[in-house]
Order: C-alpha cells, then sequence, then structure tokens
C-alpha cells in the first residue's frame, strides 16, 4: 500500500489506510485462547487454502486452518471426514452451500455456517477492514 501511495502522491492517505487496517485486525483478535477450525469458501467448492492472506486473516482472528486437504477444490466427503466448526460461503442460498448443507445434515454433523461475502476476498487494502470486522463477529458468535 505505501508503494501504490507513493507512485499515487498520496502517501499521507496510504498512511491512514494502513493505520485503519491495523486498528481492524487488532480490533478482531480474540479474548480467548479457542481456535475453532474454519472452512473459508471462495465460490462454490473452492476454498482458500495454503499460505494466503485470507488463511492469515483466519488466524488473525483466532481460527485455526482446516487439513490441507481441504483447501482448494474441496469435495463433500473431505467435508463429512473431518467437519471444520464453521464453514464461511460467499453464497449461502446458492446450490453447492444448499447441497453441502443437506449432506451435513443427513450425516447428523453439527456445522455452524457464516456468509463471508465475495467482495471480500478480491484482494487486499481496504476490504481488509470490513472482512476483519466480519470474521470477529463470526468468531465471537462461535463462542457463545
Amino acid at each position: 500500500m505505501r508503494s501504490v501511495a507513493a507512485a499515487l502522491g498520496s502517501q499521507a492517505a496510504g498512511e491512514r489506510l494502513i493505520a485503519r487496517i491495523d486498528a481492524a485486525v487488532a480490533a478482531a483478535v480474540p479474548k480467548d485462547a479457542a481456535r475453532p477450525t474454519a472452512l473459508l469458501f471462495i465460490a462454490d467448492n473452492f476454498a482458500n487454502g495454503g499460505p494466503t492472506l485470507l488463511t492469515e486473516m483466519l488466524g488473525r482472528a483466532g481460527f485455526a486452518s482446516p487439513p490441507a486437504e481441504m483447501s482448494r477444490a474441496v469435495p463433500i466427503e473431505a467435508i463429512v471426514r473431518n467437519p471444520p466448526a464453521v464453514i464461511m460461503t460467499p453464497d449461502p442460498d446458492g446450490r453447492t452451500a444448499t447441497l453441502r448443507r443437506h449432506v451435513l445434515a443427513r450425516a447428523g454433523l453439527r456445522v455452524a455456517e457464516a456468509a463471508f461475502p465475495r467482495t471480500f476476498v478480491n484482494c487486499g487494502g481496504p476490504t481488509i477492514i470490513p472482512a476483519m470486522q466480519r470474521l470477529a463477529v463470526i468468531r465471537a458468535g462461535m463462542t457463545r
């Protein structure tokens, strides 16, 4: 962000944005030590995985990453074998999420589900602020 702000001649605005992001990240840090496993879908059955900005954001918000088999294209069988505490999805009413919910219910598995808008996963920068706020709300709901 500093590089982009400098290229635009807007260093002060860049520093203000960085301060707002830092504050949002700090505010999202949970007060307890619980680390519920989160599976964050980007679209349909395609999940976040590996060393990404989203993985770091999830970790800072108090979530543990799912096993490596549950990154990228995740078949429902992998979720049934090793269900996360929460599934975050950009389209909770979509066909894939509805099918996944049905299969988990039929398997007798209780997995929390939360909407996580697709706009929060497009890139870093200003979207980090509402994304961290949303993760904090989801995480707080996991410990009630």
